[in-house]
């Protein structure tokens, strides 16, 4: 697409949006931030959207978290292993991980970063680790069929993401007792972790909620790097904390079973 039909394309897509759902009996979105930018930013009329929220099979998860690892894998395990799990694209942020766990290792010598996924950005990422030689301290171990049973053996759970659409990946590190900490970005992690938070408010410092950890996309008087990497160190430093935030998370994620989720399509056979 030329650059003069790209920005035609931009500037008419808000209008077919507009027209289009406006025209729909129900729209269905994965949380209220994308029910909100809907009504804010294309004028949807509030009473056609629904939010009901991805679910996950809790049970099926915790089972394959039962699974054990490869003998290959164990002795990375033997550490505290910080743990990041999606595509390796721009919009997951993993580059910016990395450096945060650069200051991680300073203060906690024996921590271990794995990252499963793939994509286009791999290559890049391991210039960054070799850069900062980490190359024994970060493990880029792909696509995994099974990746709840390395979730489950790592101390603590990472989204950097820019962006999300809901963040299905949170439930699933809840479900495997994990303790998570997320960027606050739109949209997903905020009404999962902290459900207590306005939708329309920021925060201005990481947020301690009782089911996860929040970060802020800047944060006041530190930089985002600086307040995941303290907060990465919190959890992993402070075990009583880590186990609250497990047993609330425990408690926190049954609301996200698929018997709700099913709940909230009622309309399709009321």
């Amino acid at each position: 697409i030329g650059i003069s039909h790209q920005k035609f394309i931009e500037k008419l897509y808000p209008l077919f949006v507009r027209l289009l759902f406006n025209k729909a009996h129900k729209i269905i979105v994965v949380s209220e931030g994308l029910k909100r930018e809907l009504i804010e930013k294309f004028n949807i009329h509030e009473k056609n959207i629904d939010v009901i929220y991805n679910s996950i099979d809790i049970k099926k998860v915790q089972e394959l978290a039962k699974e054990p690892l490869e003998r290959e894998f164990k002795s990375i395990f033997e550490n505290p292993v910080v743990m990041n799990i999606g595509s390796l694209i721009g919009q997951k942020n993993q580059e910016q991980l990395i450096e945060v766990f650069k200051n991680v290792k300073n203060q906690i010598p024996k921590a271990k970063l794995v990252i499963l996924g793939e994509g286009v950005l791999e290559r890049h990422l391991r210039k960054v680790v070799s850069k900062l030689g980490f190359e024994s301290d970060v493990y880029f171990l792909g696509w995994q069929e099974n990746p709840f049973k390395f979730l489950a053996k790592s101390k603590v759970f990472v989204l950097p993401s820019l962006w999300e659409g809901f963040g299905i990946v949170i439930l699933e590190a809840m479900a495997c007792n994990v303790p998570v900490i997320a960027a606050d970005c739109d949209f997903g992690p905020r009404e999962i972790l902290a459900p207590e938070l306005n939708i329309q408010d920021h925060i201005n410092e990481v947020y301690f909620a009782n089911a996860g950890v929040l970060v802020p996309l800047q944060g006041r008087g530190n930089s985002q790097e600086n307040n995941f990497a303290n907060a990465l160190v919190t959890v992993l430093s402070n075990e009583s904390l880590r186990q609250n935030i497990i047993q609330s998370a425990a408690e926190r994620v049954q609301y996200f079973n698929k018997e709700n989720f099913l709940k909230g399509y009622h309309f399709l056979w009321e």
